[in-house]
């Protein structure tokens, strides 16, 4: 026998109950032990996915930022949540759990990171019903930002050009460079701040 119980509102969702079942007939009644449950459902898919702190990330480490925006969180209070992320080897393997705990954060990722390789995260929201569907897969790439390039050359000026040999970043840092840029200050003030020059050929 199954009976499904609904409530007008969602006053009690999130909340510990208890449940018995009386029967009765001509001679009285008599009471179940009490069932402990809580009126919730598992969190809802969160989202978005985990995302890169390229302030955090280098070539050998991984830092990833995960921040849940969705408000579905099963109808239990956020404290009963816990977040649980994961990573694949970098090779489309199986996704590993690499970090758990009770609130959206960042974790750095700094043993077995390959430079310039693809490595694929995903999170997932849980509270005392289970887990949610995971997030979306982020792909992000254990690079850095290119060595500093080394100091120009000057090799002849007139009034109105300046011909400059440019020393390119020797380390890439796991991708390539997409452009080097000349950068120059307003002259005879050498507190002024560099602008990129542009036309610079």
């Amino acid at each position: 026998m199954e009976r499904m119980i609904t409530f007008p509102d969602d006053s009690l969702a999130g909340k510990v109950l208890r449940l018995k079942v009386q029967a009765t007939n001509q001679m009285g009644s008599v009471q179940s032990p009490a069932l402990q449950l809580i009126l919730a459902s598992v969190p809802g898919k969160p989202s978005p996915a985990p995302e890169v702190d390229p302030a955090g990330t280098t070539t050998s480490a991984i830092k990833v930022l995960f921040a849940n925006t969705n408000t579905d969180l099963g109808g239990v209070d956020s404290s009963g949540i816990r977040y649980e992320l994961e990573m694949d080897d970098g090779d489309s393997g199986e996704f590993t759990l690499i970090f758990a705990s009770s609130q959206e954060t960042s974790f750095t990722v700094a043993q077995g990171i390959e430079r310039g390789k693809y490595y694929r995260f995903r999170y997932r929201a849980q509270n005392v019903l289970g887990p949610s569907e995971y997030s979306d897969v982020s792909y992000i790439q254990a690079v850095d930002r290119p060595a500093k390039p080394g100091l120009p050359e000057f090799v002849s000026a007139t009034d109105d050009s300046i011909t400059v040999r440019l020393a390119k970043s020797n380390d890439s840092r796991g991708v390539d460079v997409a452009s080097h840029e000349i950068w120059i200050d307003d002259g005879d003030d050498f507190t002024s701040e560099y602008r990129a020059l542009s036309g610079a050929g």
